[in-house]
């Protein structure tokens, strides 16, 4: 789907020069695009796909309505990604040149690519894991056990779950990243 009016105001405006996919002749997604499409499309599974049994099993397992469901399930998916709003991840294709432009249009946006003294790069399926369970915390009343829960969706998005020696990686780069990547 295209962003609307409405969505490009959500979302700080520098979010939309992040790519979050890229694709032959030019063709990309933003972070902004991709997180809006994953979450609806989260909302068309769960509206058509979804077993009513398994709606039960976690109506019954979380205490949460059907309505609250959805909206939990399709804003996991749509915060599936919030790791590619990482500068590692926008910079791994600095060095290619047919990729270069997608970086630098987080470089017209005002970003810069320091770069960190650990060696190696953290999947953004961890950094993710990493954000997703900062915002719960600072935003829910859900137990630890519970934020741990749904922040792994986001950690294993890619098949894997995110070991503790991950998840603590993760946090220490989120917390190392620069302004004004924080603050995106």
């Amino acid at each position: 789907s295209m962003a609307t009016s409405t969505d490009t105001e959500r979302w700080h405006p520098t979010l939309w020069s992040l790519w979050a996919k890229s694709g032959e002749d030019g063709a990309w997604l933003s972070v902004p695009q991709h997180m809006i499409d994953s979450a609806e499309i989260a909302g068309l599974l769960w509206d058509g796909w979804m077993p009513q049994g398994v709606k039960r099993l976690l109506t019954d397992e979380t205490g949460l309505n059907a309505s609250e469901l959805r909206a939990l399930v399709t804003w996991l998916a749509g915060g599936h990604d919030l790791g590619k709003i990482d500068s590692q991840f926008i910079g791994q294709i600095d060095g290619r040149e047919e990729h270069r432009w997608l970086v630098d249009k987080a470089r017209t946006a005002g970003l810069t690519f320091p770069q960190r003294a650990e060696p190696g790069r953290i999947p953004h399926s961890h950094i993710s894991e990493a954000l997703v369970s900062t915002f719960l915390q600072e935003r829910t009343t859900l137990a630890p056990h519970e934020t741990r829960a749904f922040s792994a969706v986001a950690g294993a998005h890619h098949g894997l779950p995110v070991h503790q020696t991950g998840r603590d990686a993760a946090r220490a780069h989120v917390a190392w990243l620069p302004a004004p990547w924080q603050t995106l």
